[in-house]
């Protein structure tokens, strides 16, 4: 993923945890893994 892919999901991760509370914020970091886990799976299917 390289290093500015990295900072680039951190920075959305720590975006994610200002905006929610509690166990929200768990649950909405979770939701984001498997958003990008998911475009992440496409995009190789995609473009072996």
């Amino acid at each position: 993923m390289g290093v500015l892919g990295a900072v680039q999901k951190t920075s959305e991760k720590t975006s994610l945890a200002k905006q929610t509370t509690g166990k929200q914020t768990g649950q909405k970091i979770g939701n984001y893994h498997l958003w990008t886990s998911k475009r992440t799976n496409e995009r190789r299917a995609f473009h072996p």
